[in-house]
């Protein structure tokens, strides 16, 4: 399954500098970029959520300024918007094999997530 998130996610610095002048500013960011993916993942969720899974990111950006970890910071909403959308059973150790990374140079800024269903 691939889904293709359109924008960019809060960076790690960004996140942290929200947290530091107000926790709800913090919490409103991952809220937003949360429900971003879970209104995403509803439409593409199949009859039953996957148990076990890998996910390969890439990621898409204008420019290669931030670092490829802040950038990846962002697997935190995707994961639980996945698992809100009900394209996920969960997000803990049993259900997430492993995560690739791949970044991109590209005026059209995204994020795709491929998600590979695995066997036990």
């Amino acid at each position: 399954m691939k889904l293709v998130i359109p924008g960019k996610f809060p960076t790690l610095n960004e996140y942290i500098q929200k947290e530091r002048s107000n926790k709800f500013m913090g919490a409103q960011m991952k809220r937003e970029a949360t429900n971003l993916v879970t209104l995403i993942a509803q439409s593409k969720r199949p009859k039953i959520p996957y148990k076990r899974v890998s996910v390969q990111f890439l990621w898409f950006m204008k420019n290669s300024r931030k670092d490829p970890d802040n950038i990846a910071f962002a697997k935190k909403f995707i994961l639980d918007g996945l698992v809100n959308g009900g394209v996920l059973e969960n997000d803990a150790w049993i259900n997430i094999v492993g995560f690739t990374d791949f970044w991109f140079i590209d005026s059209n800024e995204r994020t795709e997530v491929i998600i590979n269903e695995e066997n036990n």
